[in-house]
């Protein structure tokens, strides 16, 4: 599992993401912004969800977008807290992962932070000799 680091935003979250692949990098992302929102480790990997998202455009930055709203539009919608995410297949257009967690348990699981939505300034996605970073900021 790669890493990640919160860095100093005045309003917002702002995260800094690494993967050693770009579906570890997919994997942690989703991870961080799990652990910004509640303490992951009270979250039981009790039920587990396809999540399949299709990106109209072409490109890395956005499909990431894209698969970070996805999962938070299934904790607005669906209650679900995740832990886990097991990225299946990855590619500019298309993210098909199994996702595990379980339903928001107000007794267990005390919220951190909302988070309103991902957005696309100071988006990036790059590459590098030792694996992938991502830079992504949070609506909070």
């Amino acid at each position: 599992m790669g890493s990640y680091e919160v860095l100093e935003h005045t309003a917002d979250l702002s995260l800094t993401i690494h993967g050693t692949t770009l579906e570890d990098l997919f994997a942690t992302a989703a991870r961080a912004m799990f652990e910004c929102l509640v303490d992951i480790g009270s979250i039981s990997a009790s039920v587990e969800m396809d999540i399949h998202v299709v990106n109209g455009d072409e490109g890395v930055e956005e499909l990431l977008v894209e698969w970070l709203r996805e999962l938070l539009y299934r904790l607005a919608t669906d209650e679900m807290l995740f832990c886990r995410f097991d990225i299946g297949r990855l590619s500019d257009r298309e993210v098909v992962a199994r996702c595990a967690g379980e339903l928001v348990d107000p007794e267990r699981h005390r919220l951190r932070t909302e988070i309103k939505s991902v957005t696309y300034h100071d988006l990036e996605v790059r590459q590098e000799p030792r694996g992938w970073v991502a830079h992504v900021l949070f609506d909070i």
